[in-house]
């Protein structure tokens, strides 16, 4: 008999231990995950019920997170609150918003600023420009 399970479910516990998960999809078309078809019920139920735990901005860091660099969805879960992201921005961008951010320079200095050198530094320093931001750990 096959059933489709909704995660987090709160019935999960009364399928017994006689089960194959054959499938796994995500409503959130923006992350995709690899399937392991070793995985628990019970691992899959907490990986859900933290992921429905997210706030907006922790649900797009996973986004970027397990499209760019992690793309275990349990380990991208653990680790979504140890990163910085920046939505939408590239490094040079990022670069910018740090210089305005930290110091308080004249803005008739700023036309001297090469971000673009500074977004690459930013690279070396380990920030990561992805097609939805940038991210930092």
């Amino acid at each position: 008999e096959l059933i489709w399970l909704e995660l987090p479910s709160k019935d999960f516990e009364n399928f017994g231990e006689d089960w194959e998960i054959l499938n796994a999809e995500s409503s959130d078309c923006s992350v995709d995950f690899e399937f392991d078809e070793n995985w628990d019920l019970l691992d899959l139920q907490t990986m859900a019920e933290d992921w429905q735990m997210l706030s907006d901005w922790e649900n797009e860091t996973l986004v970027a997170l397990v499209n760019s660099q992690i793309s275990d969805l349990e380990t991208a879960l653990g680790e979504v609150g140890s990163w910085v992201f920046y939505p939408k921005m590239s490094l040079a961008e990022v670069a910018e918003e740090l210089t305005t951010d930290c110091y308080n320079i004249p803005q008739e200095l700023y036309r001297y600023f090469d971000f673009e050198a500074m977004g690459r530094d930013l690279a070396n320093d380990g920030y990561i420009e992805t097609e939805y931001g940038v991210l930092y750990r």
